[in-house]
């Protein structure tokens, strides 16, 4: 028995080097992964690593009528962590990022607050000269601070550097899982440069 035996785990962005880093750990560890990705090819792929732990997705979370319909079917399913990639995924798509990742966290709220889950968004630090960059890493921030503070779900980010491995970002997220870790909430934790 693996130390996530009966946990479902939802990894938005799950085609991402760092998703693909996440899934295999952490459905090596025994964890249900609910894959989420629009890249369908990529989460077939994704899902040959342990066809029977990860269940691949393909489904647009950019769209926020996408995440709407999510959470109609997902309802109170419950749901031990989220961990949002939308940010390194999609860097490109900047002024759709916020509303993306309010509406994947909304569409699994009521499942994350039955199991006493946690949401753990991961974005990169923008560049000294992008503006806009900084402008939405900013407002990400609020965002998960904010909802943190309702206290029904903890939340928090980790601001990955160009030099953060997949192994470091595995071994935080492994850490606010545990007992200790879990009474962190609303922080927004840097990694690498």
């Amino acid at each position: 028995m693996g130390q996530r035996d009966g946990q479902t785990i939802v990894i938005a962005g799950a085609v991402s080097e760092m998703g693909r880093h996440l899934s295999a750990c952490l459905s090596d560890e025994g964890a249900r992964i609910v894959a989420l990705d629009r890249d369908h090819d990529g989460l077939i792929a994704l899902a040959q690593h342990a066809p029977e732990r990860i269940e691949p997705l393909a489904l647009d979370i950019l769209n926020p009528f996408l995440c709407e319909r999510l959470a109609e079917i997902w309802d109170k399913e419950p749901v031990h962590l989220l961990v949002n990639l939308q940010a390194l995924r999609h860097a490109g798509a900047k002024m759709r990022l916020i509303s993306s990742i309010h509406g994947i966290s909304t569409a699994m709220w009521r499942g994350l607050g039955g199991a006493d889950g946690m949401i753990i968004t991961v974005m990169s630090e923008p560049d000294d000269g992008d503006m806009i960059g900084k402008s939405i890493s900013e407002a990400l921030k609020t965002l998960h601070t904010t909802l943190a503070e309702t206290g029904e779900v903890r939340m928090n980010s980790l601001i990955v550097g160009s030099d953060t491995a997949p192994k470091e970002v595995h071994g935080v997220v492994s850490f606010l899982m545990t007992a200790d870790g879990r009474g962190i909430n609303g922080a927004v934790i840097p990694l690498g440069r």
